[in-house]
């Protein structure tokens, strides 16, 4: 039986009734009062945004700038952290390189993509920002130094200015064309917004979905036993076990 109506027989999701409204008679979880749910409370907190954590909207219409959190990178000026960047170029170790990039980025926030490049040519220094195009999923963005989301190219680290793989030789820019596509470019980092696996569409899940529900295949159980679908050894009536069937194996 189902919460729609009371008839038998079929679930919810089947169910081709009108949805008839019950009076809710348990207790809220925000506010431990009885008689509405968390969704109604009066006591409710504002809700705050996950992109940009400023409150009354939600990250599906955030057009703010994501709020990034550096607290995890270590603090030191921006020469000690430059130094740092040159001699993991030098040791070719990529790890340490970005690792370093953070922590000048982090004492010198106002730090883009481009700036970072054109700073790496000016010095010679072996390692290349390069922005290609990079088709990402629907839940994924390209988002730059200062959390600005939908960029359109995607930052690449790599030591050298040319394509590794002849399949990245088309549309691989020019310097000319990879410094006007790094004012344009950033990584690639999750939208924190939920997709409906039953419309594709962001911004709920298939629980709250409000168009009809796509049928799932579901995983067919089938008994090793009998070979008969519908239900498992434990339960099939064709199999019997005794001490025997130990003894005599």
């Amino acid at each position: 039986m189902h919460i729609a109506n009371t008839e038998p027989s079929h679930t919810k999701a089947e169910c081709t009734n009108e949805a008839v409204a019950r009076e809710f008679t348990g207790t809220c979880r925000l506010c431990d009062q009885q008689g509405h749910r968390a969704a109604d409370c009066p006591s409710k907190p504002p809700t705050i945004c996950r992109n940009c954590e400023q409150e009354g909207h939600e990250a599906l219409t955030c057009e703010n700038p994501r709020k990034i959190n550096r607290d995890h990178v270590k603090d030191v000026s921006g020469e000690v952290a430059w130094e740092a960047l040159r001699a993991a170029v030098l040791d070719h170790d990529l790890d340490d390189l970005k690792e370093a990039a953070e922590q000048y980025i982090k004492a010198n926030p106002d730090t883009t993509y481009l700036t970072l490049e054109k700073a790496f040519r000016s010095q010679g220094l072996g390692v290349y920002l390069i922005a290609i195009e990079k088709e990402l999923g629907i839940t994924y963005t390209n988002m730059d130094l200062q959390g600005n989301l939908d960029k359109t190219y995607n930052v690449q680290w790599r030591w050298s200015p040319k394509s590794a793989r002849p399949k990245e030789a088309d549309g691989w820019p020019t310097p000319e064309e990879n410094l006007e596509r790094l004012n344009d470019a950033g990584v690639a980092v999750d939208r924190g917004i939920p997709k409906c696996n039953n419309c594709n569409e962001l911004g709920h899940t298939r629980a709250k979905c409000e168009q009809d529900k796509n049928e799932t295949d579901r995983a067919e159980v089938k008994c090793y036993n009998c070979d008969t679908v519908g239900h498992r050894v434990r339960d099939c009536k064709s199999y019997s076990f005794s001490l025997l069937d130990i003894a005599d194996s």
